[in-house]
């Protein structure tokens, strides 16, 4: 594990940016599919998009803040 302070707020993101991958997974295989989409489940997964989105930006931002305080 890398002793740069930038390391640990950029390795908590790991999850979030692999969830990004998944999430877009699901969507590819609802919009191929043949059956049609409740917008009550689609209102769900754009939810938790949308808060996955917030946290990689706050996470973003503290790498970020940590990076510019090493110069």
């Amino acid at each position: 594990m890398s002793q740069r302070p930038v390391f640990h707020p950029l390795a908590d993101m790991e999850d979030d940016i692999l969830a990004v991958g998944r999430w877009a997974g699901v969507l590819n295989h609802l919009g191929t599919g043949h059956s049609m989409i409740d917008p009550g489940e689609l209102w769900v997964i754009s939810h938790v998009l949308s808060e996955l989105g917030k946290r990689l930006k706050a996470d973003w931002n503290v790498a970020l803040d940590v990076a510019r305080a090493q110069r």
